[in-house]
């Protein structure tokens, strides 16, 4: 007999004697089997223990009570982990962007405060002229909901430290019966990168990465923002030569749901995150403060150590 069949075999008898899925691991079998023996070794113990002298009971009771207390009140207790910002991150050679839809504000357009906003339509036809007045341009894309993206990219772009971009854009919502449809940012994508590497354009040596399926996401999905996030420092990083730790992901710019899902992925990793602050009020007309990132910082351990916490209660509540 195979050492292959043999360990078939074992895993099935374990499985039907802890019943167990027979699908499971063998060393998973094996740790649950030992787990059971020590369970009864306690057991058989106290049970023994209970039946000595009728002095001895109470006290061992007594010292279970207060071992027990001491563990749950005298333990140091650990502060929850909460993202702290307030510093400037340092310049990273990789950015993770998620991507809105465009729209420029009017009312921040200099010298023309009283022109029309312009939305991706505009933009297309702008960039699709013989002739492109390209100082237009960069001044509808500059002041508009694209800020805080370039200003995260400009401050990573100083000294020529920055040389990849990740936008993570949303997929094209259909209509509901409730809603319209909408379009996805997935289409202002390559208009993004061509306005920020074209040589009349703000000519940023970088390059844009956009066109990966697992970058487009729907917008309302936690989990496809964080597999998108995970994409990016796990293989799409690698592949280009950046490891992890020289990439920052910016959770401005996306829903709710979709910064929920990065932080998500980067918080137990311990990978890099920032913030673009925005100072505009929008109860006042005229531009606000230029953005500027922020370092968010979240201790992983503690993130790691509340996360089996919350596993073991679980598992004394299912006991």
């Amino acid at each position: 007999m195979s050492v292959e069949s043999i360990k078939i075999n074992l895993r099935e008898t374990l499985a039907l004697l802890l019943q167990m899925s027979p699908n499971q691991q063998l060393s998973s079998m094996i740790l649950v089997l030992c787990f059971v023996l020590i369970l009864n070794l306690i057991s058989s113990a106290l049970y023994d223990a209970t039946r000595a002298w009728f002095w001895i009971t109470p006290l061992l009771i007594l010292a279970l009570i207060v071992v027990a207390f001491g563990w749950v009140w005298l333990r140091p207790r650990q502060p929850l982990p909460h993202p702290t910002t307030g510093e400037k991150p340092d310049n990273y050679p990789g950015l993770i962007l998620f991507l809105s839809l465009f729209q420029s504000r009017a009312d921040q357009q200099q010298p023309a405060p009283a022109a029309a906003d312009w939305r991706r339509s505009d933009l297309v036809a702008a960039l699709a002229q013989p002739v492109i007045d390209w100082p237009t341009v960069l001044a509808r894309f500059e002041h508009s909901n694209m800020q805080p993206a370039l200003a995260a990219i400009r401050y990573h772009a100083q000294a020529g430290v920055l040389q990849h971009i990740w936008l993570i854009s949303t997929e094209d919502e259909p209509p509901l019966a409730d809603k319209k449809g909408q379009e996805g940012s997935w289409q202002l994508a390559p208009l993004f990168a061509k306005i920020l590497t074209h040589d009349q354009g703000f000519a940023y040596n970088v390059t844009v990465h956009h066109t990966d399926a697992v970058l487009q996401i729907p917008a309302d999905n936690v989990g496809a923002a964080y597999a998108a996030v995970e994409y990016v420092f796990m293989t799409a990083a690698p592949q280009v030569g950046l490891a992890p730790t020289q990439v920052i992901a910016d959770i401005t710019g996306g829903r709710a749901t979709m910064s929920g899902g990065m932080i998500l992925a980067c918080a137990p990793c311990d990978w890099a995150m920032q913030y673009t602050t925005t100072a505009r009020d929008p109860a006042q007309r005229g531009p606000g403060a230029t953005p500027v990132p922020l370092r968010i910082r979240v201790d992983a351990r503690q993130v790691l150590q509340r996360a089996l916490q919350a596993a073991g209660n679980k598992l004394d509540l299912s006991t």
